[in-house]
């Protein structure tokens, strides 16, 4: 039996599943059986990390449950190659260690199954498997309340939404928000793409956070589409203009976060700073993407998952240079005097 090490699935209780080796497959290991912290009892062969076996396994996780599948393809039957196993969802997960927010704790308002209005080339969650713009109660607020409850808030610096897709799409936002602020009092965030914003309900239970993070990844309508791919109702124009509305009421801390997948033109970088000066936000937050992106949904992405570290297939994104971060922060923060923030990228032939 092989399967995932449940301290590489972020706080998730996971039971090491899959087959045993046949006589004959890739290698003949001996087994022992561990059992976790969680009750659980798991098989594992006694390799270091089991890096070697591991090699050519295709490792799946799908909603709450593990796929684990032999590389062996003399196997007949596929319920002999798969197994799987039920393991409970948190809505609580991390901490996450941020370059934007430092150690932050994370709350999924959205549950085991992704659902985004988007669906961005670069997600690090993978396919979203539902796409929608309606708001309904994902995660009941009693059940984050009760996740909350087991973790320590003391060495965090902030606490955020974001977790499975878009945290606006809870029609408990505001609840949720009133009750993590009363329970931690740290600071409350929330990353969001503004696909909503356009809602005077969803405005109004956003404010509640201490900071709130808007995605602008594009400039065009024909970008926009082709990066952050979001359902055919939402267009780019409603989504400025539902953001301006935000910010007139909003009294917090306004970021605006902005991936850049290749060089952008004159003219889309001219008309960004334009756009900038006119809803001069507290500050802007350009990224390039630092994760790989999971082939499929992949809850165990919400977390810090190293590339060497994915037990899942992924796919490797190519990064801007981070000189051109630096040229184009610099050309923003001379021409409106906002805060701009990037990751500090290493340079090609240092070790990742």
């Amino acid at each position: 039996m092989v399967g995932v090490r449940s301290d590489l699935v972020g706080n998730l209780a996971v039971k090491e599943i899959g087959y045993r080796p046949k006589s004959g497959d890739a290698t003949n290991f001996k087994w022992h059986t561990l059992e976790s912290s969680t009750g659980f009892t798991h098989e594992r062969p006694k390799t270091r990390f089991l890096r070697e076996y591991l090699k050519g396994i295709s490792t799946i996780f799908q909603r709450n449950r593990v796929f684990c599948v032999s590389p062996n393809k003399n196997i007949g039957d596929r319920s002999e190659a798969m197994s799987t196993v039920t393991t409970p969802f948190t809505s609580v997960y991390g901490p996450v260690q941020s370059w934007r927010f430092g150690r932050s704790l994370g709350i999924d308002p959205i549950g085991p199954d992704s659902s985004c209005s988007f669906n961005c080339v670069y997600c690090q969650l993978g396919e979203i498997e539902h796409q929608t713009c309606n708001r309904q109660v994902f995660v009941p607020t009693q059940k984050i309340q009760q996740d909350l409850q087991s973790f320590s808030v003391c060495d965090v610096n902030t606490i955020t939404l974001s977790g499975s897709g878009e945290p606006t799409l809870a029609q408990n936002l505001g609840e949720i928000l009133v009750m993590v602020k009363e329970m931690t009092g740290k600071p409350v965030g929330v990353l969001t793409n503004g696909s909503l914003l356009n809602d005077r309900a969803v405005r109004e239970e956003l404010a509640i956070a201490d900071w709130v993070a808007v995605k602008i990844d594009a400039i065009s309508a024909d970008s926009f589409r082709r990066i952050n791919r979001p359902v055919p109702t939402i267009n780019l124009q409603e989504i400025w203009a539902g953001l301006l509305q935000f910010h007139q009421l909003y009294s917090g801390h306004l970021a605006i976060q902005t991936m850049l997948l290749t060089d952008w033109n004159e003219q889309d970088r001219g008309e960004y700073i334009r756009r900038m000066q006119a809803l001069r936000p507290d500050e802007i937050q350009l990224n390039t993407p630092t994760r790989p992106r999971p082939l499929t949904h992949q809850l165990a992405a919400r977390g810090n998952h190293p590339p060497n570290a994915c037990l899942y297939p992924i796919k490797p994104l190519k990064q801007v240079n981070a000189e051109l971060l630096k040229v184009f922060g610099d050309r923003i923060e001379k021409v409106i005097g906002i805060t701009v923030r990037y990751p500090l990228l290493k340079q090609e032939g240092e070790n990742q």
